[in-house]
């Protein structure tokens, strides 16, 4: 899997990013710095990206700051908890996750992230494997690596020729060809939605009970709020599933298909659903 992140929320965001990921229907993570969105004025930019699908998250109030070094707590509230409260009153929704400027942290700054946010892409350690986009090459490799190992890939920059440390359009085109040359072998979606997805996975439990009238009942539960709601795909094997048909029990069935005799069945995280003979 992969996710593609830029940080700061750079110009280059809305003039090249975007138009060359939503051209290859890809879908971008944009970690932005809500104390300069608001001295420019862009939240309607942003909240537009959000609309047509790509995830907004919050990179601190000024990215001032380690994190991982700063003792003061009034400084730590400020640059996390102020800057979730200016998106969440400016962002058509609140920031789902964190991005923390320098990749610097500690317990106390966690403490505070995690109160109102949900993910981080370096806490806890471990959680998803960065690759900086800053070489062609090491990216190449990471990514063929990844999909081997079936890695949660999420890749960080922050802009195209602006911004700290920018990356080239012919750089940033490379990286678009390999994913391009793979499309199907690796699934690609916002930071936010493949967080969701492991989450859930990890948390999810699956009953399997049968009636009277000898129906399969699937149900699916967790204990998630309710912002967990990135579908889930159930493969139900041993049966021959030609006999079978799904019915909806409870919340929402996306799709079915059946491959190699195995039914799969992508439904919200908490739901429930009949195999009846036909």
């Amino acid at each position: 899997a992969l996710s593609i992140t830029f940080d700061d929320g750079c110009p280059s965001v809305f003039t090249r990013i975007v138009p060359i990921l939503e051209e290859n229907n890809l879908l971008g993570t944009f970690f932005i710095i809500s104390g300069s969105v608001e001295k420019r004025n862009e939240w309607a930019q942003w909240n537009d990206l959000i609309d047509r699908g790509h995830e907004v998250g919050n990179h601190s109030l000024t990215h001032s700051y380690y994190l991982g070094t700063q003792l003061d707590e009034s400084v730590l509230k400020d640059e996390i908890d102020s800057s979730f409260r200016l998106l969440e009153s400016k962002l058509v929704k609140p920031p789902f996750s964190f991005g923390h400027p320098f990749h610097s942290t500690s317990p106390d700054a966690d403490e505070i992230v995690f109160k109102h946010h949900f993910v981080s892409k370096i806490s806890p350690p471990g959680f998803c494997h960065m690759v900086p986009l800053y070489d062609t090459e090491k990216f190449q490799n990471e990514f063929l690596e990844g999909i081997q190992n079936h890695r949660w890939l999420v890749t960080t920059a922050h802009g195209i020729d602006d911004c700290y440390a920018p990356i080239t359009q012919t750089l940033f085109m490379e990286f678009i060809a390999t994913i391009n040359a793979h499309k199907d072998e690796v699934f690609c979606d916002t930071f936010e939605n493949l967080a969701k997805y492991k989450i859930e996975s990890q948390n999810t439990k699956i009953d399997i009970a049968t009636n009277e009238q000898g129906d399969f009942i699937i149900k699916l539960t967790n204990k998630l709020p309710e912002q967990f709601d990135y579908p889930l795909t159930v493969a139900v094997s041993g049966l021959i599933p030609e006999q079978y048909m799904v019915i909806p029990n409870e919340g929402i069935i996306l799709d079915t298909s059946i491959q190699t005799g195995t039914i799969y069945i992508t439904l919200s995280p908490t739901s429930s659903l009949l195999l009846r003979r036909k």
